[in-house]
C-alpha cells in the first residue's frame, strides 16, 4: 500500500481522517495525497433542458487561491508532526463535480487507499455521497468516524457473508494485519439459528481460513436477527479496531450501502469501517 488520498473539505471530521490517514501511513512511508475538489458545474449543467448552454461556468480565482492555501496549510501541518516521520505529504485541489473528479483523481494516481471522515461530509454533499463514493472508488475505501483517533491495530474484525472473498481482497487485508501483526477475525453472522445454515457457515468459515496467507486468524460465528447490530456487539464484545466488510454489485450486502447503514454499523461501534470491493 503506497499511496493514500484523503479528501478534505476542512471540517473538523475531514481533518480527524487526515490525523488517522498520515498515522496509518507512517509505519507503511506511505505517500499520502491530501485532496479537495472545488464544485464547478460542466457547461451541460448551466443550459436549460434541451437547449445549448450561452455562458460559460464563473470560476473565482480569489477563492481558488484561499482553497489552494488552506489545503497546502493542512499539508504543511503533516509534514511538521512529529509522529509523521516517513510519510509523504503532497496537496491536489481539483475542479468539476465531486464525485467524477475524486474518482478521476484516484485513477490518475493510482490511489491504494481512499480514507475518508464520514460525518463531514454528510453535512456538505449530501446523505448519499459516502455510499456512492464507496460504490465507485476503484480502490478499497476507509470510513472514518469523527471521534475515532488512530491506535495500534491489534485486532480486525472482518466481517463476512461468505459468498467468496477474492484473493485480492484478502490479501489486502491481510496485508494490513501483518503490517501491524495483529489478530484477523473472520465473522459471519446468520440470521437464524438453523443447523443447516450452522453447517453451511461453518465450512465455509473454514475454507475461506486455509486460502488466507496469514497464521494470526481465527473464525467466529454469531446469531443475530440484525446484521449491522450483530456486528457492532462482537465488535464491542472482542475491544476491535477496524472493521472490514466486502462490496460487490447487487451481492448479500448490497442493501446495506443503498440504505447507507455503512453510517450506521460506524456511528455504533465507533470504530474505523474499511471497505474492500470484490473482483470476482
Amino acid at each position: 500500500m503506497e499511496t493514500i488520498l484523503c479528501p478534505t473539505d476542512f471540517t473538523a471530521c475531514s481533518e480527524n481522517a487526515i490525523r488517522y490517514a498520515a498515522a496509518l501511513g507512517q509505519p507503511m512511508g506511505a505517500r499520502l495525497i491530501l485532496y479537495h475538489n472545488i464544485y464547478e458545474p460542466v457547461l451541460m449543467d448551466l443550459a436549460p433542458f434541451g437547449t445549448a448552454p450561452l455562458v460559460e461556468a464563473v470560476q473565482d480565482p480569489v477563492y481558488r487561491e484561499g482553497q489552494q492555501q488552506k489545503l497546502e496549510a493542512l499539508a504543511e501541518a503533516q509534514r511538521e508532526s512529529p509522529f509523521n516521520s516517513g510519510v509523504s505529504v503532497e496537496c491536489q485541489l481539483s475542479y468539476g463535480h465531486t464525485l467524477d473528479s475524486m474518482v478521476h483523481t484516484l485513477r490518475k494516481e493510482h490511489v491504494d487507499l481512499l480514507v475518508i471522515g464520514h460525518e463531514g461530509f454528510q453535512e456538505v454533499f449530501g446523505y448519499s455521497l459516502t455510499a456512492r463514493i464507496i460504490h465507485e472508488a476503484p480502490c478499497p475505501v476507509l470510513v472514518v468516524p469523527p471521534h475515532a483517533s488512530f491506535k495500534y491495530l491489534n485486532r480486525i474484525v472482518f466481517a463476512t457473508d461468505l459468498k467468496g472473498e477474492s484473493f485480492t481482497d484478502m490479501s489486502l487485508v491481510c496485508q494490513i494485519a501483518k503490517l501491524f501483526n495483529a489478530e484477523l477475525q473472520l465473522l459471519h453472522i446468520l440470521e437464524e439459528d438453523t443447523f443447516t445454515g450452522r453447517q453451511r457457515a461453518q465450512a465455509g468459515l473454514g475454507l475461506l481460513l486455509k486460502r488466507l496467507p496469514y497464521n494470526k486468524v481465527s473464525t467466529h460465528l454469531e446469531v443475530h436477527p440484525e446484521i449491522e447490530e450483530g456486528i457492532h456487539q462482537f465488535c464491542f464484545q472482542q475491544k476491535a479496531d477496524l472493521v472490514v466488510i466486502g462490496h460487490r454489485t447487487k451481492n448479500f450486502w448490497q442493501h446495506l450501502f443503498l440504505q447507507d447503514n455503512t453510517r450506521q454499523i460506524a456511528a455504533q461501534t465507533f470504530l474505523p469501517l474499511l471497505v474492500v470491493h470484490h473482483t470476482l
